[in-house]
């Protein structure tokens, strides 16, 4: 008896060691998991920006990951994607623009691909089916993609405002890294760009309120309220932004993700008011106040920072919170009513010239059963 229960210790102790080592080797070896900055890097990181310290990334006011609540959306009471088919329009090529002009297309949850300066601006492009480390689980894209990696146009600037799998894909760079010419990210995010093979020379590090000029494009990286980090453990070892892109026509704000802060208003300060601001505006949940924007926030903000118009993103993606998949836009359309910011709601796929904004409100989802 002694002799069995020892050969069934040994067999559950082999077994073990197996799953250790093959969890480690998925670790070292898996691209998608991406790379933590070196110590040397981090060095030069305290010196560009005093948000680094105690070797990790620090928000500009206070913060909390998890807050205990009673108050969370239950799962059994949301409707968390859409019974019926969200509507796409398929994008099989975009038209040249003048400089003067500004157009967006939403690609659905954050992704969008902006027209501004007469250049092509991708942000936080996620092309795949899945938003996560591998290509076959994880959060599933609630809508097709409108334009594939093949018919995208030749990027001038792609931007990433952090690395969570829902903003910055593996799949998605190498697909489409050899019609990039430029990269903006915050810092540290380069590591990961590199290890898939990204030149260097394409990247530029941004730490919050640098701003970095592309042909004529101003681009300036903005604090938020949010976290890093592409594993459950060691989180900010890298930065995450918003950004604020200018020219001599057009004002756009991107807020990446970010929970509500005072430093919406330094943006102001800083930069003017925005035409039109790109916000979060989904996967929010009580239980993580600090991380993402509410509707009511989200309005709130785009009145501290003067916009005109919004365009809410971050919803009709990726299902990443508990709330119904279209109270984010539902919400922010009904409170923008009694505001002086309007809203923006295009359908996915649909390409906005910002001279004609005022005809894309139409409530679409409504219609989506």
């Amino acid at each position: 008896m002694k002799n069995i229960v020892k050969k069934v210790i040994f067999t559950i102790l082999i077994v073990l060691a197996v799953l250790i080592l093959a969890v480690g080797l998925f670790l070292i070896f898996w691209p998608a998991l991406g790379k933590n900055p070196s110590r040397e890097q981090k060095e030069t990181y305290s010196k560009r920006t005093d948000s680094f310290y105690n070797n990790v990334f620090h928000t500009p006011e206070k913060f909390q990951l998890i807050v205990d609540t009673n108050d969370g959306i239950s799962n059994n009471k949301a409707e968390l994607v859409p019974e019926g088919i969200i509507p796409v329009k398929k994008v099989k090529e975009l038209s040249e623009v003048n400089k003067d002009v500004l157009t967006v297309t939403w690609f659905g949850h954050s992704t969008s691909l902006l027209q501004i300066h007469g250049m092509n601006v991708f942000v936080d492009p996620i092309l795949s089916e899945y938003s996560s480390p591998v290509g076959f689980a994880g959060a599933k894209r609630m809508a097709e993609v409108p334009m594939t990696a093949d018919n995208l146009p030749q990027i001038d600037v792609l931007l990433i405002s952090h690395d969570h799998y829902d903003h910055l894909d593996y799949r998605t760079i190498k697909d489409i890294d050899e019609k990039v010419k430029n990269y903006c990210v915050p810092l540290g995010v380069e590591n990961h760009l590199i290890r898939w093979g990204v030149n260097p020379d394409k990247i530029h590090t941004m730490a919050w309120w640098e701003d970095t000029e592309i042909e004529g494009l101003t681009i300036s990286s903005t604090p938020g309220q949010h976290y890093s980090g592409r594993l459950p453990w060691g989180n900010n070892q890298t930065l995450w932004c918003g950004y604020y892109l200018q020219d001599e026509y057009h004002k756009v704000y991107y807020t990446g993700d970010t929970g509500y802060g005072e430093f919406l208003k330094k943006i102001r300060e800083k930069y003017g008011e925005p035409e039109l601001i790109l916000s979060e505006d989904g996967q929010y949940d009580s239980e993580w106040p600090y991380c993402h924007m509410n509707p009511k926030e989200v309005l709130k903000a785009a009145e501290d920072v003067g916009a005109s118009w919004l365009i809410p993103v971050h919803w009709a993606g990726f299902t990443l919170s508990r709330h119904n998949w279209d109270d984010p836009v539902e919400q922010i359309t009904t409170l923008a009513t009694n505001s002086q910011v309007s809203v923006s709601t295009p359908r996915i796929g649909e390409t906005v010239n910002f001279a004609y904004i005022e005809k894309y409100q139409e409530k679409w989802w409504q219609e989506v059963k």
